[in-house]
């Protein structure tokens, strides 16, 4: 799994590639935590694939987590319609889907959209 984030104006956006494994899920965790500590967060997840139900579980608690536990405003972008099923179930309910980045980005037009920074999430 690889996580390439930037800083768009007030906005984090986390653009998620590869597979999530189960194993990967706590370094995840520890490093969102980390990393991710003001502003609100949008993960962009279409090019995301996870191998099993189980390791979804723990992923979606850890943006429910950055949610809580940072005090963000955590949005999710590009969920496949397998996705959008488990989370109305999980504990990222509370978490707004969008369709698009360009729907998140408007659901707060006073944000900008402006590139700043770009940096590795590092999930080891």
């Amino acid at each position: 799994m690889q996580a390439m984030v930037k800083r768009r104006g007030e906005w984090t956006v986390v653009t998620m590639k590869g597979r999530v494994e189960l194993e990967k899920t706590a370094a995840f965790r520890e490093a969102c935590l980390k990393s991710l500590l003001q502003g609100p967060v949008i993960f962009e997840m279409s090019s995301l694939q996870f191998v099993g139900s189980t390791g979804m579980t723990e992923f979606f608690q850890c943006l429910a987590d950055v949610q809580n536990v940072n005090n963000c405003d955590v949005s999710m972008v590009g969920l496949s319609e397998d996705f959008k099923r488990f989370v109305t179930i999980s504990s990222a309910a509370t978490i707004k889907a969008f369709g698009r980045i360009e729907e998140a980005f408007s659901s707060n037009v006073s944000r900008t959209l402006e590139s700043l920074a770009v940096s590795d999430l590092k999930i080891d």
